[in-house]
């Protein structure tokens, strides 16, 4: 009982984290698989979840950014560079980037 108890903690903190979409790919993984999930399995996975999408995310704010300084909008685009700017340093305090 004890070591189910474990991963089922392991398993609410593995969802917990994850949107959605990735809750999806992380359940067609492990039902492949018919295992369980360490917690250190799931950070590791996380990790790699936010590694992938900070990519994706840098890229969508570079392209907001560029919009807002073509059209001429400065205090959008400050506010764009705040939010990124913010956002990148959570990342790096986690050492996700």
């Amino acid at each position: 009982y004890g070591s189910d108890r474990g991963r089922v903690t392991d398993e609410v903190a593995l969802r917990a984290g994850l949107e959605e979409a990735e809750m999806v790919f992380v359940d067609r993984i492990l039902m492949s698989f018919n295992t369980s999930i360490s917690l250190t399995a799931f950070n590791q996975l996380k990790s790699f979840f936010c590694r992938h999408h900070w990519k994706r995310i840098a890229r969508d704010f570079r392209e907001q950014i560029q919009q807002a300084q073509k059209a001429g909008d400065s205090e959008h685009m400050q506010g764009l560079v705040e939010k990124f700017s913010k956002l990148k340093q959570g990342f790096a305090d986690k050492g996700l980037i």
